[in-house]
């Protein structure tokens, strides 16, 4: 039977801040299929 073990540093259940929160909740952030570069081609 395999021995439960836990993981290193505690991470399962922690709360990790995440940098882009704010701007993804006020519709702030940027995606890579909303830039616009000069000269750019799409179809």
């Amino acid at each position: 039977m395999n021995e439960m073990r836990p993981m290193p540093g505690n991470q399962v259940g922690r709360n990790v801040h995440r940098l882009e929160s704010r701007q993804k909740a006020t519709g702030r952030a940027e995606y890579t299929h909303n830039i616009v570069l000069p000269g750019m081609l799409y179809a």
